[in-house]
């Protein structure tokens, strides 16, 4: 059924992402690359992979308008979804090292986002590229702020969630490891599209909210090993830096395969509602003041609540 090979879909994409980030962390630690670096790119391309083979998969079966959807409902569960949760087992902090940075280059990311969306312009192969560069900027100045001595959650210190010490050391098994991530994570777009396709329905974008909360699986578990672990000091960074890779590198990826724009509509309101929800977790970075289990449970009942309506 296409319920069943969602699920396959979103399981093998899971998969695929942790190996492809062990594997690829195994070559780093293997070449002599320093942790921050690492935990600064590779972990964060990582967790973002899933996201990057179903954008990649939609343009391939003709459904590039579904990638929008896609990653806002990534960006939604990476928010409402995973800090919600974690807000239920453990007050959730939005002080420390890397939360401003990270909640100002989110909200930008997000803006740049709804402002394509209003605008209704078809975007292509310049504007990817533009965006592609833009994380890639986020990246290095996440490794020069740790460089510098910043200890920056996101940065330094956020490989032991990923269990970057647990990364494979030998050259060889760690290019398998690489290898096979990219295999499951041909095989999940393969078998998820099209049955995220089938529940969407016809209309623009139906597939994009049942991909885009398969993908985030990886920020989802790593944000509740942070809570579980008493290290949830990483996980709003961490958070922030998922939507950061989403709407700029992934969105990017798909605009130089295939020129898109937001389609009005359901697309377009989904994509306007995400962007508010990272607004307004930004300005809760404001108040300093620690996310408890009501506020938690509130943005819970919005990822509910805006998925629902959206669809």
């Amino acid at each position: 059924s296409e319920l069943a090979g969602w699920v396959a879909g979103a399981g093998l994409m899971f998969a695929g992402g942790a190996a492809l980030m062990r594997g690829a962390l195994g070559i780093a630690a293997g070449s002599g690359v320093p942790a921050r670096i690492a935990a600064a790119t590779i972990v964060a391309f990582g967790a973002s992979a899933p996201e990057m083979a179903a954008a990649v998969g939609l343009v391939r079966e003709g459904l590039a308008a579904d990638v929008p959807a896609m990653i806002a409902s990534a960006n939604l569960a990476n928010i409402a979804l995973a800090l919600g949760l974690a807000a239920l087992l453990a007050p959730v902090p939005t002080t420390g090292a890397g939360v401003r940075r990270g909640a100002v280059s989110a909200v930008l990311s997000v803006v740049l986002i709804g402002v394509w969306a209003l605008s209704g312009v078809t975007l292509g192969l310049v504007a990817g590229l533009v965006m592609i560069a833009a994380c890639a900027v986020h990246a290095w100045r996440l490794e020069r702020a740790a460089a510098a001595g910043d200890p920056d959650p996101e940065a330094d210190g956020h490989e032991d969630i990923y269990a970057l010490e647990r990364a494979p050391r030998s050259l060889p098994l760690a290019a398998g490891l690489l290898v096979v991530g990219l295999l499951l994570l041909i095989a999940g777009a393969w078998l998820g599209v099209p049955a995220a396709a089938g529940l969407g329905g016809p209309d623009p974008g139906g597939a994009g909210p049942w991909l885009g909360v398969a993908a985030v699986a990886p920020e989802l578990g790593a944000t509740l090993a942070a809570a579980l672990t008493g290290r949830l000091a990483m996980a709003v960074p961490a958070a922030f830096s998922g939507v950061i890779f989403n709407a700029l590198a992934v969105t990017g990826l798909a605009l130089a395969m295939a020129p898109q724009a937001v389609a009005p509509g359901r697309v377009e309101a989904l994509v306007l509602a995400a962007a508010g929800v990272v607004l307004a977790f930004a300005a809760r970075t404001l108040l300093k003041a620690a996310v408890g289990r009501i506020e938690g449970a509130a943005y819970l009942a919005a990822f509910v609540a805006i998925l629902i309506l959206s669809g």
